[in-house]
């Protein structure tokens, strides 16, 4: 090998070293974002993200995050989400909430001015019967 090959050699050489520990500052950068990235649970409602059942229930003036789950799976919050697929946390867009609360959405997940005023009436009750009960009659 010439002396002329080996400072060509040495010299692309160098430029890869340049190149590949730019790409590992980059990935750095990189990995130190996607990292804040996992911090972040979506609670931040200032900034229009999501709640999670904990926050709506609080929200909503409820003692139990599991009524809020109940009625995602009713259909009563029209845009909640699971987090991932079917077994994930519930999400619940904060103008979901605040329609519910402004008594926009009905208890059919039902939105807009039909809804509003219209009082979901509860599901009826059938009477109970009172044959057979030893009423004595």
């Amino acid at each position: 090998m010439t002396l002329a090959e080996l400072i060509a050699n040495l010299s692309a050489q160098q430029a890869d070293a340049t190149r590949l520990r730019r790409q590992v500052d980059e990935a750095a950068l990189l990995g130190d974002v996607l990292a804040q990235l996992d911090q972040v649970d979506g609670t931040d409602t200032s900034a229009g993200h999501d709640l999670n059942t904990h926050d709506a229930a609080k929200q909503l003036g409820l003692a139990s995050h599991r009524t809020v789950e109940n009625w995602c799976r009713q259909g009563r919050f029209p845009n909640a989400y699971h987090t991932s697929g079917e077994r994930g946390d519930w999400r619940i867009p904060v103008s979901d909430v605040a329609a519910y609360r402004g008594g926009q959405v009905r208890r059919d997940g039902v939105t807009g001015s039909a809804a509003v005023g219209a009082g979901a009436s509860p599901a009826p009750r059938r009477a109970l019967s009172r044959v057979g009960r030893g009423s004595g009659a």
